[in-house]
């Protein structure tokens, strides 16, 4: 992991998890073949296809935290690839360098995107003593732009996931 942000972050942790979310590629097939015909179907089912690989990202990262706490220790938020300092350059291939996407049907492009497109990359980190950590908001390159932020940011959003959809037509 390189980089002067991401690397002071994940300083004071014992351990790092390295994450590739997906919700495979029937998605991304369907939106495709639904863009000619019926675009406002095909931009519908893009966003339930952001809501589930968001959701199953918050589930991996909850059952990180519960274990985290369980063991007396605490969690970092989840840090992707292209937050504030870390480049998607840097950061992709670090974390598909740690394991391969291609387990689960991820591939990396030579443009550091991930296919199928509804996937997410990142790390969380756990220690005994990691201090406040704040929200994901606090560590976005989008913070003095964000629109979503006037809805209150990604702690609301996990309460109401008509808010999840809001936040990703926004970006």
């Amino acid at each position: 992991i390189r980089g002067p942000w991401i690397t002071r972050e994940l300083a004071p942790t014992e351990m790092v998890h390295a994450i590739i979310c997906t919700v495979g590629p029937a998605i991304d097939e369907a939106v495709s073949e639904l863009m000619s015909s019926d675009l406002l179907q095909a931009l519908a089912l893009d966003g339930v296809g952001s809501a589930g690989v968001e959701a199953l990202a918050q589930a991996v990262c909850k059952q990180i935290e519960d274990q985290a706490a369980a063991d007396g220790k605490q969690t970092t938020v989840p840090f992707s690839p292209g937050m504030l300092d870390w480049s998607v350059e840097d950061g992709q291939p670090a974390i598909f360098g740690m394991f391969s996407g291609e387990k689960i049907g991820v591939e990396l492009t030579t443009s550091y995107l991930m296919r199928p497109r509804k996937s997410l990359s990142m790390l969380v980190g756990v220690g005994g003593s990691l201090g406040v950590k704040g929200t994901t908001c606090d560590y976005c390159a989008m913070q003095g732009t964000c629109k979503y932020r006037e809805f209150g940011g990604h702690n609301v959003m996990k309460a109401d996931p008509a808010l999840t959809q809001a936040h990703k037509e926004l970006h």
